[in-house]
C-alpha cells in the first residue's frame, strides 16, 4: 500500500453470519475501521420464541471466544442449552456398542453449548449496531473485487456504491461470491447425502443429554435446546431425506422414535423440517494479497460431530491474532505475511478435522458386516480406555493444543 494512502476501511467483512459478525465485533475491539457487507438480515429470535431448526453446537473455546468479546451474555446465554452427556451408539443400543461422554468425567460444567445459529449472529450485530464502531452495509451484494498496484482492494457492490479496503474477508458462506470473484477454486466432494433439521420434543424429561446413533444411510443426532425440546440433526440419502419431509407429522416422530430406539423417549411433536447437501470442501487457499477466508467459506466440513461453526469462530481468532500481532511489526491488516500466519495457524487444524469428519462418515456408512463389527467394538473399546476418552473429549471441546487468544479463558489470555 502506498505511503499516505488511507483507504476507507481498515477491513471489509463480507457476510455477516456467525463468523462474519463476531469477525466484526473482534476488530471494532482492536480498533480497526471495520465495515460489514450483507445481503440479507433477517429478523433476530427473541424471548418466547420457539428454538429454529439451525444451530450451533459450540465448543469451550467458542464459548471463550464469544465471552471475550463481551457477546455471552442477555438473551444468547439464556437461550444456550448446556449438553451435560452424550450417548453414542452403532447398531441397537442394547448390544454395548456404544460410548458415553460425560462432563462431569473432565470436572467441566458442559461439553458444550447448544445454540440458535440465527441468536448468535444476531447478538454480534447488536452489539456492533450499539457501539456505532463498524459500518453495516445491508442490503447490499458485492459484484466486484480488484486489487490496485498500491494494494488496497477495490469493492463494487450491485447498487453501484464502493469502498476501499486494506482487506476483504470472504466470511459468506459455502456459495462464497468472495471466493468466486476471487478466482479460488475449491476441491473435495459431495457426500451424495441430505441433513435435515427440525426441532422436536418428547415425553421424557429433559436431561441435558445428546443423542447420536450410527445408521446405515448416516448419523441421526438429537442435541438439547433451551426449552427442553431438541434440534434434530439427520443424515441420509437424498431419496430418504425427500420421504422425512413429505411425513405427516405423527409419522414422521414415529420413524425417528424407531431410528433412535426410543432413547430419548417418545417423539411427540417435530416443527417444520429442513434439508440441505452434506459436502466435504475445501478452499484451494484462504488468503491472498488484500485477502482472506474464514468459516464456510474456506472450508466445509460433515456435520456429524457439530464441529463446523467451532471452526469458524476459531478461524476468527486466528485472523484477529495475525492481524494484532502484524499491526506491532508495523504491517498493514492485507498484507501477506500477516495473512500468511493466520493460514499456517489454521490450515492444519482445519483440513484434519475435515478429514477426520470424512473418515467417520466413510467407516460408520460401511455396509460391510465386518466392517459394522469392528466399528462396534471400536466404540466400546473407547469406551472403556479412559485415557483415550479423555483425551477425545478434551480435544473436542477446545481443551487442548495452542489456541489463540480470543480462544483462552480470559485468565490465560496472557499466558
Amino acid at each position: 500500500m502506498s505511503a499516505g494512502m488511507r483507504p476507507d476501511y481498515d477491513v471489509v467483512v463480507v457476510g455477516a453470519g456467525m463468523a462474519g459478525a463476531t469477525l466484526a465485533c473482534a476488530l471494532v475491539d482492536i480498533g480497526l475501521r471495520t465495515a460489514v457487507i450483507e445481503y440479507s438480515l433477517p429478523s433476530p429470535p427473541v424471548a418466547g420464541d420457539p428454538p429454529t431448526a439451525r444451530v450451533a453446537t459450540l465448543s469451550a473455546a467458542s464459548r471463550h471466544i464469544l465471552q471475550n468479546l463481551g457477546l455471552w451474555q442477555g438473551l444468547l446465554v439464556e437461550r444456550a442449552a448446556p449438553v451435560a452427556r452424550m450417548d453414542v451408539w452403532d447398531g441397537a443400543r442394547d448390544e454395548g456398542q456404544r460410548i458415553v461422554f460425560e462432563a462431569a468425567e473432565i470436572g467441566q460444567p458442559a461439553l458444550a453449548h447448544v445454540i440458535e445459529n440465527e441468536l448468535l449472529r444476531a447478538s454480534a450485530l447488536a452489539r456492533l449496531e450499539k457501539s456505532g464502531a463498524a459500518e453495516l452495509l445491508a442490503p447490499a451484494r458485492l459484484t466486484q473485487i480488484e486489487r490496485a498496484p498500491d494494494g488496497v482492494m477495490q469493492l463494487t457492490m450491485e447498487d453501484g456504491r464502493s469502498c476501499k479496503a486494506a482487506l476483504v474477508v470472504g466470511a459468506d458462506g459455502p456459495a462464497s461470491p468472495v471466493r468466486r470473484l476471487a478466482g479460488i477454486g475449491t476441491h473435495g466432494r459431495a457426500y451424495e447425502r441430505r441433513g435435515v433439521v427440525a426441532t422436536v420434543y418428547s415425553d421424557a424429561s429433559p436431561s441435558g443429554t445428546a443423542w447420536q446413533r450410527f445408521l446405515t444411510d448416516g448419523p441421526v443426532a438429537l442435541l438439547p435446546v433451551h426449552d427442553g425440546g431438541y434440534s434434530l440433526v439427520w443424515s441420509t440419502t437424498p431419496a430418504h431425506a425427500e420421504r422425512l419431509a413429505a411425513l405427516p407429522e405423527r409419522n414422521f416422530c414415529d420413524e425417528l422414535d424407531a431410528a433412535l430406539e426410543g432413547a430419548a423417549g417418545r417423539i411427540r411433536h417435530a416443527g417444520p423440517r429442513q434439508g440441505f447437501p452434506l459436502h466435504f470442501r475445501r478452499a484451494d487457499r484462504c488468503v491472498s494479497p488484500g485477502l482472506a477466508l474464514l468459516g464456510d467459506a474456506a472450508h466445509v466440513v460433515h456435520p456429524l460431530a457439530g464441529q463446523g461453526a467451532n471452526l469458524g469462530l476459531l478461524d476468527v481468532a486466528a485472523l484477529v491474532a495475525a492481524i494484532d500481532s502484524g499491526a506491532r511489526r508495523g504491517d498493514q491488516p492485507g498484507e501477506l505475511p500477516v495473512l500468511e500466519a493466520y493460514a499456517r495457524t489454521r490450515e492444519s487444524h482445519n483440513l484434519l478435522t475435515g478429514l477426520t469428519m470424512d473418515g467417520f462418515h466413510r467407516v460408520f456408512g460401511h455396509q460391510n458386516p465386518a466392517v459394522q463389527w469392528l466399528r462396534g467394538q471400536g466404540l466400546a473399546l473407547a469406551d472403556r480406555a479412559w485415557p483415550l476418552k479423555h483425551h477425545l473429549i478434551a480435544r473436542a471441546m477446545g481443551l487442548q493444543g495452542e489456541l489463540p487468544p480470543l480462544a483462552r479463558m480470559a485468565a490465560d489470555k496472557e499466558r
